[in-house]
């Protein structure tokens, strides 16, 4: 009777911790979403193309109709955006503009 007794307390137990861990990571969860809306970069000149395209994939045809290589064109490219830009000839006034446009777009996306 007592071992009965000491099972359903342990089974009690386990139930309530496996709830109150459950209910913590319920919890978390708007907190969470906040730290991936917080993780995407901000797009300037010194972005890496990877991160752009990653969190930004609007960015992929924006560049495209820009005239500047990407991933998806079947040409892979690592680097910054402003390296990039400087390949296909734009100068820094150029460049910053691409940025605020980009800017722009992502504002609109979210």
């Amino acid at each position: 009777m007592h071992m009965l007794r000491l099972v359903k307390q342990y089974l009690f137990f386990v139930k309530k911790s496996r709830y109150s861990k459950f209910e913590s990571f319920i919890n978390l969860q708007p907190e969470m979403k906040n730290m991936k809306a917080m993780s995407k970069p901000e797009i300037t000149k010194d972005i890496y193309i990877e991160d752009l395209v990653k969190h930004y994939p609007f960015s992929v045809r924006f560049m495209s109709q820009k005239g500047i290589k990407c991933i998806a064109c079947g040409e892979p490219i690592w680097g910054t955006l402003e390296e990039a830009a400087r390949e296909k000839g734009f100068d820094d006034q150029k460049i910053s503009e691409l940025v605020v446009e980009m800017r722009g777009l992502a504002s609109k996306e979210n």
